[in-house]
């Protein structure tokens, strides 16, 4: 687990240096390095779950996923909150209740970009009490697709 260690270690410089937020709800900012290492460590920690693609939700996820697909070498799907102009026929959805925003939204899919039979691997950025993920999971099983791993 190499890179835990190199993760733990950007964390402690990034820390060292002063680039740390005031408070964890005021991260705007991405650590590319961190990101990358991360992404490293989630890809081998889930290499023999014959992963077919990396979902997460939008937006905050998208930095740690984008890593794990790209150290995976698979595609990556973002499941948006809201439904948008552009998707408004043939998409499924579910309710999750945001912690961060106390309230309720609809997590939204486009089944075209997972398959059934698909093996997907969820990466999120946070995880209050898991609303966001088991919406995730049902919004991927809706579509047929088996959560090889959270």
């Amino acid at each position: 687990m190499a890179a835990v260690g190199r993760s733990l270690e950007i964390v402690a410089r990034r820390a060292a240096e002063g680039d740390q937020p005031e408070e964890a709800g005021a991260v705007h900012q991405v650590d590319p390095e961190l990101m990358q290492a991360v992404g490293e460590e989630f890809a081998a920690r889930f290499a023999d779950e014959a992963v077919d693609r990396v979902v997460t939700i939008e937006s905050s996820g998208i930095a740690p996923a984008v890593m794990t697909a790209l150290a995976m070498k698979k595609p990556m799907v973002i499941l948006k909150k809201s439904k948008s102009s552009i998707l408004q026929d043939g998409v499924l959805q579910t309710e999750v209740f945001s912690f961060t925003k106390n309230a309720p939204y609809q997590l939204t899919l486009k089944p075209q970009f997972v398959h059934p039979g698909e093996r997907v691997l969820l990466i999120d950025d946070f995880l209050a009490n898991g609303e966001a993920a088991f919406g995730g999971i049902r919004l991927l099983e809706q579509a047929g697709a088996t959560v090889a791993g959270v």
